[in-house]
């Protein structure tokens, strides 16, 4: 079994590791959530622009009805 950590992919390996059937679904979207993890933390995480100025409505969208589709998940397991 892994170890925790904050990557959501490596959360739902290790959900999957524990016995939960972690849809297939779900794997582009903690994918997706991890990519957007870093570089919208640090200003100089991207090479040629600042985070504010590469990300826009629609990325920002995206990330945030991946976060609910894995939330989602995890409430109806936990119940």
């Amino acid at each position: 079994m892994r170890k925790g950590g904050h990557a959501t992919t490596e959360l739902l390996k290790t959900l999957g590791e524990l016995g939960l059937a972690v849809p297939e679904t779900l794997e582009g979207a903690a994918r997706n959530l991890d990519l957007q993890s870093i570089p919208t933390r640090y200003p100089d995480a991207l090479p040629g622009g600042r985070p504010f100025e590469l990300y826009d409505r629609g990325k920002a969208l995206e990330a945030l009805d991946d976060a609910r589709r894995v939330l989602e998940w995890v409430k109806r397991s936990a119940a």
